[in-house]
């Protein structure tokens, strides 16, 4: 449920691994009085790190640092690195491929279409105890090719927007 949101009512509640979310969205959809229904399965990031960080795409996205580029380049890659190296209080840095991405969305997803080539790489960043994600979005969001920044733990943020999705299938 987005924060931003201004419903009377809100009931968010997690679920453990196994659970059936198509099955659990249709039992919600008949409960009288619940309008809206809405069942995202948990990132696969979401106990491993606090922040997410998603590069450039092959494909160009439409986004301000993406337009006109194809993917992250290898001498920008080596920049991010860096910079993510040298900032205190960054415990882990994992960098994910845009083929393991498109793996964990693909499992996240009820019925994806995925498409390929608007899937770039990621990184997920484990901060050390105390450390706030607020502390690192100014430099975060100044690295090359970067286009969007995000906390992995906020409610209705989700690193899915790279996904072309299909609702009713």
């Amino acid at each position: 449920m987005s924060p931003n949101t201004a419903w009377a009512d809100q009931y968010v509640m997690e679920f453990g691994r196994g659970t059936d979310v198509v099955s659990l969205r249709h039992r919600l959809a008949t409960i009288p009085g619940l309008t809206n229904p809405w069942v995202e399965r948990t990132s696969f990031w979401h106990d491993k790190a606090e922040i997410t960080i998603l590069v450039c795409p092959a494909k160009d996205n439409k986004t301000l640092h993406c337009i006109g580029r194809g993917q992250v380049t290898a001498a920008e890659r080596g920049l991010i690195e860096a910079k993510l190296r040298s900032m205190p209080g960054i415990k882990k840095i994992y960098f994910e491929s845009p083929q393991h991405r498109r793996k964990v969305l693909s499992r996240m997803e009820r019925c994806p279409r995925l498409r390929p080539d608007l899937i770039g790489s990621a990184y997920h960043l484990k901060l050390e105890p105390g450390m706030s994600a607020e502390n690192y979005w100014k430099d975060l969001r100044d690295l090359p090719a970067t286009f969007y920044v995000f906390d992995t733990h906020k409610i209705a943020v989700s690193d899915t927007n790279q996904v072309e999705r299909k609702r009713d299938c």
